[in-house]
């Protein structure tokens, strides 16, 4: 077992609470930072099955940026699969990350294709 010394990061839940209008997601959001707290001083890794607050996260991103560098894996979506990603070392793809957007990924391969 590893124990992981993240101290609550103040400047994170202060920016976590200024961006967040609706009080529901910053609730949701406060009750988890511990686990974006937790990955920023470890591998940058979350393994949770809150959607919801992954969801939140994610929409985030656009304004807490250090969030978007933050990969966040369902261990119940079996389409993620989880098992075989961790089984062969947790590589990093970008698809995984909070601040992905498929949208602008998609545009972005166009672009590249000079389409």
């Amino acid at each position: 077992m590893c124990w992981i010394d993240a101290p609550a990061d103040g400047e994170l839940r202060t920016k976590v609470i200024q961006a967040t209008t609706i009080e529901k997601k910053r609730e949701a959001m406060l009750k988890d930072i511990h686990l974006v707290e937790a990955s920023l001083q470890a591998d940058r890794i979350v393994i949770s099955m809150d959607e919801l607050v992954r969801y939140c996260f994610r929409e985030l991103s656009q304004k807490v940026r250090i969030l978007g560098q933050i990969t966040w894996v369902n261990p119940c979506k079996e389409e993620e699969s989880p098992l075989d990603w961790l089984q062969h070392g947790a590589e990093l793809e970008k698809e995984r990350l909070l601040g992905y957007r498929a949208k602008v990924a998609k545009t972005q391969r166009s672009i590249q294709r000079g389409k």
